[in-house]
């Protein structure tokens, strides 16, 4: 993390993922149940950061959906990376980063635009764990 964002109540976070937090969280309030192990509780942890920082945001790269505040208080959005023949939409996945203004971006995949795009604005949490990692350390852990 860099120093300008070692406060947590001005950090905005922005996750960049393939999986649809919003059809997660809707699906559970629903009453639905998880797709995978554990689904649930890094959802529920995900919404727990939107109380600690000044934005947290999932973006998802599987479709195309506007920006949504969900019930937990975690913004929500979705840009279709890879439409089915066409060309990747590098530009529109970095325009809604940039409307996001992140201060942190985990990127649970590599796609090479947003590593560039998160590097050269100095956001870039390197890998996953060094998020995990820093809150452990910060609760003592």
């Amino acid at each position: 993390m860099n120093a300008a964002t070692d406060n947590s109540a001005s950090r905005r976070i922005v996750f960049v993922q393939y999986g649809d937090y919003a059809e997660a969280v809707h699906r559970f309030a629903a009453g639905g149940k998880e797709d995978y192990y554990a689904q649930k509780y890094t959802v529920d942890y995900v919404a727990s950061l939107a109380a600690r920082y000044s934005a947290v945001t999932v973006i998802t790269f599987s479709r195309n959906h506007p920006y949504e505040l969900l019930p937990n208080g975690v913004g929500a959005q979705g840009v279709l990376l890879y439409p089915p023949g066409a060309k990747a939409r590098d530009s529109e996945l970095l325009r809604a980063l940039d409307e996001r203004e992140p201060t942190d971006v985990v990127l649970i995949s590599p796609i090479q635009s947003v590593l560039s795009w998160a590097r050269r604005r100095q956001c870039l949490l390197n890998r996953l764990s060094d998020f995990w990692t820093s809150r452990a350390r910060r609760l003592g852990r």
